[in-house]
Parts: C-alpha cells; structure tokens; sequence
C-alpha cells in the first residue's frame, strides 16, 4: 500500500471537514471529473461515515469530504478513487484514528 495522503484524529462525536488536493498531481488542464468514491476497510457498529463528497467547482482540482462516527480505539483505511478528465484513475488512501476521551 503506498503512503496515506492524511492520518486524522477525531471523536465518535466530531462531523469534521476535509479536503484532498490533486493540484499537484494532474497535468496540466487536467480535472477530477465525476465525484470520488470512498470504501471505508473496516466495518464496525456504528461506522465511521464519510458524506457530502464535493469537488471544487472552480478548479476542480480540490475534493472536500466530511467524515463522522467509528468506534473509539479503532483506526480506519479510507480509499479514495478518483478519475479525471484525461481518463486517469488514482486511488490513494487516507487514515482515521477515533480516540475519545477517558
């Protein structure tokens, strides 16, 4: 597997926003086209949630997500595929830590 994009750390009780930029990776003119998937790995009661999945609609090079939920003690591999203009397909992954407090 190769290099998370992000490692976060959150509450079961946090609804926080993120953000994913390819500005770097695309070529130039290149755009995500089409909304990126998200396929959580690991399955618990409740889950970690990730929602509102959008893409910049002036560059279209920016992916904005929120995530929500898990259990605490429970990390969590999120991939993220995302296609382009050009016909390219990415997938990377970002990772969740649930920790709440004592």
């Amino acid at each position: 597997m190769s290099k998370a994009l992000g490692k976060y750390v959150q509450t079961s009780q946090d609804v926080l926003l993120y953000n994913i930029d390819y500005s770097q990776w695309l070529g130039s003119g290149e755009t995500i086209s089409g909304t990126p998937t998200f396929t959580v790995e690991t399955t618990t009661s409740p889950p970690l949630v990730i929602n509102n999945v959008s893409v910049d609609s002036l560059t279209h090079t920016l992916v904005a997500f929120y995530a929500s939920g898990g259990v605490s003690g429970t990390q969590y591999n999120v991939t993220v595929s995302t296609n382009t203009s050009a016909g390219q397909t990415k997938e990377d992954y970002v990772v969740f830590s649930i920790k709440d407090p004592p």
